[in-house]
């Protein structure tokens, strides 16, 4: 049975506080299973928004910094429920719990993309 809660792998740099750095990471992880499409995660920052892609497809991922309106799958968050994210510190299931997260699209395709990311005792 698969752990719902499961944590990701830490996704940050060695140094500083970069979101970037952790959707960087993301597309260097993520792959193809034969079920390609794209991933949009918003981040919120008051009235201010970020938008990272990862479009996941059989030549690899790519990432971008625009917000695509037909992502399969689209996480959106604040800047520091995303950080405790991707430290490894927060489920993203904990964070929808607890209303800190929103998503919307193909659940099921999204659960597969971020279970790649799990840490490896979740596994």
């Amino acid at each position: 049975m698969t752990n719902a809660y499961f944590t990701l792998q830490n996704l940050t740099g060695p140094t500083s506080k970069d979101i970037s750095t952790t959707f960087q990471r993301m597309s260097e992880l993520i792959r193809d299973d034969g079920e390609p499409g794209q991933l949009l995660v918003q981040i919120l920052d008051g009235p201010e928004s970020s938008h990272w892609t990862i479009t996941i497809s059989q030549d690899g991922t790519r990432l971008t910094t625009e917000k695509n309106e037909h992502a399969d799958f689209e996480i959106i968050t604040t800047a520091d429920t995303w950080w405790q994210i991707a430290t490894g510190t927060l489920s993203p299931l904990k964070a929808f719990l607890q209303g800190d997260l929103r998503i919307t699209g193909d659940y099921q395709w999204g659960k597969k993309i971020l279970q790649q990311l799990k840490k490896s005792e979740n596994r």
